[in-house]
């Protein structure tokens, strides 16, 4: 049996146990946190110099334990603080005093800092143990906001004094007011009395004059300009000092955060001048950087975000948010707004003007160490040749503005700053002190293989926003330009002497430039543009401030002794071109603007807009649609009309400068409206009174594309050229049979046979109405480029002849050679010969190709192109088919294989076709297809589609005839009346007969292949079905 204790024997052991631990551990603690070095008391000095070891005076005289906005630490948090304030009448020596907010753990000793009579310190309770001297104080514990304790122990771990805090709302503190009692109140003092004139105070010492002090400017995507004391492009931050005062700029933040506006301070002895400007570094590198400028915690986006600037109790002073900034683009406000816009030229330090772009161009060439600049540069050129034998071409100037030798290769040379070497020099490039060296920017495809002659991969554009770049074989930028838009053989560059950058009007490659000029007067604006409205409205016209606009109403453009001045709004009641100019003192005038106002009428077709000097169209020794002085078109009896030939024919076909718009059948959407060139085309359709139009885009005058899908059977989005077709000789017969035709093959799905789009549409011309077109595919090496799989800019590469073997774009030489050889080879007998036309010739195109000859029954197949695409064959182009479907008996098949030549006369060499027939197996290929696409087109077949075709048109005949019915001329066509009446009935006329045309078609066609070939019933059958008799409404011939 156990004996059992003494019960209050135990509790006692218990108690003196428990407290030996206690003591042993507080001793552990305070040897753990505590100094190194053996503790010492410190001694506090009177003002006669009497050591005093009290600490009588020192007080904690404010507590804030829910800190949310009212005092930022250093680095922009909101941590829980106290204060201690000395209100003895002598300073004291705080070195080993510690602070806890336990009484049994010290857990913050202060250093050797001296608080003088009535100075008031403030630590941080954040959980960090931070205690350097003239640094901020952090305590290495936190407070609670629901009820906490603060106390102060001497060297020897003795209470000097403590607080009990009570609970605590956010931003209120539990302080000593006046009266030497607590309170809880919401006029926090850090620093200051613990009165509301102190509060008030320190509440003030934060403030900043409402808009003195603003973000002036920032950059999030350098490439160029400003480095850091590393050598590196870093983003930055520009703050703006728009009063007549200092401003200290200690107790204010920069953030990128709006939740966390005090992110990052700036250094203690940071100010900024009245009216200065000072720069931060967003470089995230932190760096207080004396001597320099200092670097921010944080980076900014360059795709864009908010930055803040704020006071130390979070007190915004200003903020500003971007969207996605290009690459070394500024965004900065405005001189003297509070708008901001994206400047292409950055001005660190500087107000955001020219003044401060030219300072910014000065730093620039500054920080090149080579003296190598960029000195003239042409972005749309056809008449300078920069290097002697070279054709016209893009350019750039460099010179050697320093007094040595640079060896230049592995430089790099772009028109993207985010991609300095995107052409590189060839080794062996130097450039001398004072040489000017010329680059051809001719997308060349051997670029740099020549040291002597300098060819980049790349071209510039007219219309601007690159960045033409010179950087070293590093990638660091040595010097930039910037590009506006340039108009054609107007060079840009810098002129020796003088800030800033001049455009030239005598370019002057390789020698020093002459006097240039600033500028261009902006554009003016046109509050509607152009289209189609049902309704009056007033136009009115904008221009920059200072600028006198001129407008024109006859497509002409306006000059300052032509046109109206503008002083009000336009009245616009009925349909008109407007064409306006802006005027500026300094500046050449502006670019003109213009646009075609269609108005109250309905169409069933999209409508485009031409317009063009008059002059250009009408002078009578040079117009594009002029007779010519004394020339009546009624003298003529046969076409094309000549002795004496009218200017239309001599001038008509030179392109001329204008304007072109394409609007929607409701006006909803506008295809394109941009500057254009365009001229006429045609043979024998010349002389009609309606002439057609070939349209070009062109960079001299706008984009260098028209980016529209204008055809809604074409996947493409981007045309070099169109055509404005009156049908050809058709134009006064059915206005469709091209197209109509062109539908036809559309509809045989696996052909490679390109041909043109069909669009009926109306146009305009200046403001007249000028009837139906129809909108046609540009045959050319574009088209074809497109219908290939290429990109425009892959056309030059491409091989087109036309009519017998005649160059229309590139070299005939390798069909010549290819033609020659055929007429001497045998490949129905020998299958090297065979097996080489293979090779050479697209089979299944070309033969397709003739098939819709024959089949179509074109009498006039003289309109032949055909081409050859890098690593290709040769392969057919189907167009101009007017005599197509014109006579349902002509001989097809005899006339595209006629053994002395195809079309008008024989005139065609047709050698290829029928060599290649001579062999057996090819003839049974051909005939095969020939029988495939004959059961497809089908009289049915022909005849819908022909219907379709009419419904287009038939809604706006009767207006396009009363346009042009009176200027029919019999020397054209003896049949067509003059009256609107008369000629609709003969449209009809002329339909009806292609219909009869397709009903009997497939009849004749079929007998004739049978014929040409020599085939049985048995044959025939085989290849092209049962023979098909003439469709119901056929008339006999």
């Amino acid at each position: 049996m156990q004996t059992p204790r003494n019960p209050r024997k135990t509790r006692k052991t218990g108690k003196g146990l428990g407290l030996l631990v206690f003591c042993v551990l507080l001793v552990a603690a305070l040897i753990i946190i505590g100094p190194k070095e053996p503790m010492r008391r410190a001694l506090n000095v009177a003002a006669d110099g009497t050591p005093i070891e009290s600490y009588a005076g020192l007080v904690i005289s404010e507590v804030m334990s829910a800190n949310t906005s009212a005092l930022p630490d250093e680095n922009g948090r909101f941590p829980d603080w106290v204060e201690i304030y000395n209100s003895a009448d002598h300073a004291l020596n705080l070195d080993g005093v510690s602070m806890s907010n336990r009484p049994d753990k010290v857990k913050f000793i202060f250093p050797a800092i001296i608080l003088q009579p009535g100075e008031r310190l403030v630590i941080f309770c954040d959980g960090t143990n931070r205690n350097q001297l003239g640094q901020p104080l952090h305590a290495k514990f936190k407070l609670s906001s629901t009820r906490s304790a603060v106390y102060l122990f001497d060297t020897a771990g003795r209470v000097i004094t403590s607080l009990q805090v009570p609970t605590l709302n956010m931003d209120e503190v539990y302080a000593l007011m006046p009266g030497n009692e607590y309170a809880i109140t919401e006029a926090y003092t850090p620093g200051y009395p613990n009165t509301q004139e102190g509060h008030e105070a320190y509440m003030a010492s934060y403030a900043v004059e409402q808009g003195a002090l603003v973000i002036n400017e920032l950059m999030a995507a350098a490439r160029s300009g400003l480095r850091d004391e590393d050598g590196e492009l870093s983003d930055w931050i520009e703050l703006h000092n728009r009063s007549d005062k200092m401003i200290p700029l200690s107790g204010l933040f920069l953030s990128d955060n709006p939740q966390r506006p005090s992110k990052w301070p700036f250094p203690e002895d940071a100010y900024i001048g009245p009216g200065g400007y000072y720069l931060v570094f967003a470089s995230g590198k932190d760096r207080p950087n004396p001597g320099g400028y200092p670097h921010t915690n944080f980076s900014l986006a360059a795709e864009g975000e908010t930055v803040i600037l704020a006071n130390r109790v979070g007190q915004l002073l200003d903020r500003v948010t971007y969207e996605t900034l290009p690459a070394d683009h500024s965004y900065g406000r405005i001189p003297g707004t509070d708008q901001w816009q994206v400047y292409t030229v950055a001005t660190p330090g500087a107000e955001n003007s020219e003044l401060g772009q030219a300072l910014a161009e000065r730093y620039l060439r500054t920080q090149n160490p080579t003296g190598v600049i960029i000195t003239e540069l042409m972005s749309s050129n056809d008449s300078i040749q920069a290097i002697s034998g070279q054709p016209p071409s893009d350019w750039v100037e460099l010179t050697n503005t320093s007094d040595q030798v640079h060896d230049m290769s592995g430089w790099g040379l772009s028109d993207n700053i985010n991609w300095p070497r995107k052409w590189r020099f060839p080794q062996g490039v130097s450039i001398w002190p004072g040489e000017s060296k010329i680059i051809l920017l001719d997308k060349s495809k051997e670029p740099g293989s020549n040291a002597a002659q300098l060819h980049a991969s790349f071209a510039l554009k007219r219309a601007g926003g690159e960045v033409m770049t010179l950087s070293d074989p590093d990638g660091r930028v040595l010097d930039r330009i910037i590009l506006p838009e340039i108009p054609t053989n107007i060079s840009y560059g810098r002129t020796a002497g003088q800030d800033g950058f001049f455009y030239y009007d005598v370019p002057t490659p390789g020698a020093p430039n002459a006097q240039g000029f600033a500028g261009f007067a902006a554009r003016p604006e046109m509050s509607i543009p152009g289209g189609l409205y049902q309704q009056d409205f007033v136009l009115t016209l904008t221009a920059q401030e200072g600028a006198q606009v001129r407008y024109t109403l006859d497509g002409s453009i306006p000059t300052l002794t032509t046109g109206h001045a503008y002083q009000g709004p336009i009245p616009v009641n009925s349909t008109c071109v407007v064409r306006a100019r802006a005027f500026l003192p300094g500046l050449q005038p502006s670019e003109p603007v213009t646009a075609t106002y269609v108005m109250k009428t309905y169409y069933t077709m999209p409508v485009v807009c031409l317009t063009a000097d008059p002059d250009e169209l009408w002078n009578p020794k040079t117009g594009m649609y002029a007779t010519g002085e004394g020339i009546d078109l009624n003298q003529y009896k046969y076409i094309p009309f000549k002795n004496p030939t009218p200017t239309y024919r001599t001038h008509g076909k030179i392109q001329r400068p204008g304007y072109a718009e394409m609007f929607s059948i409701d006006g909803s959407h506008t295809y394109f409206s941009q500057g254009v060139t365009f001229g006429l085309i045609g043979q024998y359709s010349l002389d009609m009174p309606q002439k057609s139009f070939k349209v070009t885009a062109r960079a001299r005058y706008g984009d260098k594309y028209f980016r529209a899908a204008l055809f809604e059977d074409r996947p493409f989005e981007e045309y070099k050229s169109f055509v404005l077709r009156v049908s050809g000789n058709d134009c006064v017969w059915t206005r469709m049979a091209d197209g109509i035709q062109s539908r036809l093959v559309d509809k045989i799905a696996d052909t490679t046979v390109v041909h043109q789009a069909w669009r009926p549409v109306i146009v305009y011309l200046n403001g007249q109405y000028w009837g139906h077109y129809n909108l046609r595919e540009r045959v050319s090496r574009y088209f074809v480029a497109q219908h290939e799989g290429m990109t425009l800019e892959e056309a030059d590469s491409i091989t087109i002849l036309e009519a017998n073997n005649k160059a229309y774009y590139g070299s005939n030489a390798e069909y010549k050679a290819l033609l020659e050889k055929a007429k001497k080879m045998s490949p129905g007998t020998n299958p090297d010969d065979m097996q080489y036309l293979e090779d050479n010739i697209d089979i299944d195109n070309y033969f397709d190709y003739m098939i819709f000859e024959a089949f179509f029954a074109n009498s006039d197949t003289g309109n032949i192109r055909y081409y050859k695409v890098p690593g290709g064959k040769w392969r057919w182009i189907l167009f101009d088919m007017d005599y197509g479907l014109f006579k349902s008996s002509f001989n097809g098949i005899g006339n595209v294989l006629h053994p002395k030549g195809t079309g008008i006369n024989n005139a065609i060499d047709n050698t290829l076709i029928r060599k290649i027939l001579e062999n057996k197996d090819m003839q049974h290929r051909f005939l095969t297809r020939f029988g495939e696409i004959f059961q497809q087109l089908t009289t049915d077949v022909m005849l819908q589609q022909l219907q379709e075709c009419y419904d287009l048109l038939a809604p706006e005949m009767m207006m396009h005839f009363d346009r042009w019915a009176p200027l029919n001329l019999k020397s054209i066509s003896s049949e067509q009346p003059t009256t609107v009446d008369g000629c609709l009935r003969y449209w009809d006329t002329r339909v009806e007969r292609m219909r009869d045309t397709m009903r009997k078609r497939p009849t004749y066609c079929y007998d004739q292949v049978k014929a040409w070939f020599k085939l049985s019933d048995a044959e025939m059958t085989g290849y092209f079905g049962p023979r098909p008799d003439f469709a119901p409404g056929a008339t006999t011939d």
